[in-house]
């Protein structure tokens, strides 16, 4: 294919020309559409509705109508097609309750023979196809005779439906009373109750009590006292007067009887002071004995501080002087072997941590060039490493 505008050629399903850039949809003359179907080939009417359908269609899409055969013969008109003569009948007397639903069930099916879609078809079809319904109305014509023998009015008014009743709303349950609070005769008989209870079982206690009590004399005190068992005499009862004596020599013998017991008492009290005193002198003596203890173990501490320090002191005085004494100049010896045992001998009689090292001075004086030639010096492994 060649574009328009430059004559370049270009593909055949190309949208812009590659070289010029014109737009081919708009230059280019648009193909022409494709002829459309004929309804009369393609399409039938309905049997029903009058309505153009598909050839190979089962149901109308208008009225729902069913063919159960081909649409070029005749189908058979269902008994909805009968229903409007009855759906026409006068209904003025019916129960209104009874009409609505009966009309719902047995209302015909629409039509819209007045719509510009259904008339155009009707005005190409010619008139042949239109005969089978007039066929199938006459056909059918009897079947609208089948419903005459009904009666709906006799009916409605021999067996009229019973209203339905109106259902009662439930009532709400009612809200629990609060609990009555008792009688105030039942709360004073309580609590005079629990008061007997309780004075019973105190009285009762008591009666317990009681017995034990009474076995016990209240003038005798629980321990007796220490004082009066350890310095009180016995005091021997005074022999009761005769009936006839007078009250004087009683006066005299009780006068008496207090005498000695102030005497006992003074006794007694004396005797605790004393036995105080002792006590305090006992812990006096014990608390002396043990500061004395005290006194003499830090007195002996100190003594053996004092007895190690002067030991210590003697002992740096000594290795002072030791260090101090000059050493005795050997006389002249004859050869280096007595030169040598002179002064080993001299290094004897130091200490002995002062003794090493003289020794070793000694033996590398006079050893050097004389190894192995004296006990002195011997050679080792230490010395042969130093003199060599």
């Amino acid at each position: 294919m060649r574009c328009p505008a430059c004559t370049q050629e270009i593909s055949d399903t190309a949208k812009f020309c590659r070289h010029c850039r014109i737009d081919l949809r708009q230059a280019l003359p648009a193909d022409p559409a494709p002829p459309a179907p004929s309804v009369e080939a393609t399409s039938i009417p309905c049997p029903a509705c009058a309505t153009p359908i598909a050839n190979s269609a089962r149901f109308c899409k208008h009225c729902g109508e069913r063919f159960e055969t081909s649409a070029a013969g005749s189908a058979a008109a269902p008994p909805q097609q009968v229903l409007p003569a009855l759906a026409t009948e006068p209904l003025a007397d019916r129960a209104p309750s009874d009409a609505a639903p009966f009309a719902e069930e047995h209302s015909p099916a629409p039509s819209v023979p007045s719509s510009p879609i259904a008339e155009a078809p009707h005005s190409k079809l010619p008139a042949e196809s239109l005969s089978p319904q007039k066929e199938d109305a006459s056909d059918h014509a009897p079947a609208s005779t089948s419903y005459s023998p009904v009666t709906p009015e006799k009916n409605l008014d021999a067996a009229p439906e019973p209203t339905p009743k109106p259902t009662p709303k439930p009532t709400p349950e009612p809200a629990p009373e609060p609990p009555k609070t008792p009688p105030k005769k039942a709360i004073v008989a309580a609590a005079v109750l629990v008061l007997a209870l309780g004075g019973g079982g105190w009285w009762w206690s008591q009666q317990e009590k009681m017995p034990a009590s009474a076995t016990t004399p209240e003038s005798l005190p629980s321990t007796p006292a220490p004082v009066a068992t350890e310095t009180l005499p016995a005091v021997v009862p005074a022999p009761e007067p005769a009936a006839g004596s007078s009250t004087e020599p009683a006066a005299a013998h009780s006068a008496a009887a207090e005498t000695r017991l102030a005497d006992a008492e003074q006794a007694a009290e004396k005797k605790a002071a004393e036995k105080k005193a002792a006590e305090k002198s006992e812990d006096a003596k014990k608390a002396k004995k043990a500061e004395e203890a005290k006194a003499a173990a830090k007195q002996a501490a100190r003594e053996k501080a004092a007895a190690e320090k002067a030991a210590a002191d003697a002992r740096a005085q000594q290795a002072a002087q030791a260090a101090k004494a000059p050493t005795p100049q050997p006389s002249a010896p004859k050869d280096w072997q007595s030169a040598l045992r002179a002064d080993l001998d001299a290094c004897a009689s130091q200490p002995f941590l002062l003794r090493l090292p003289c020794n070793e001075k000694a033996r590398w004086k006079h050893c050097p060039g004389n190894w192995g030639k004296s006990e002195e010096c011997k050679v080792s492994s230490n010395n042969q490493g130093f003199g060599g």
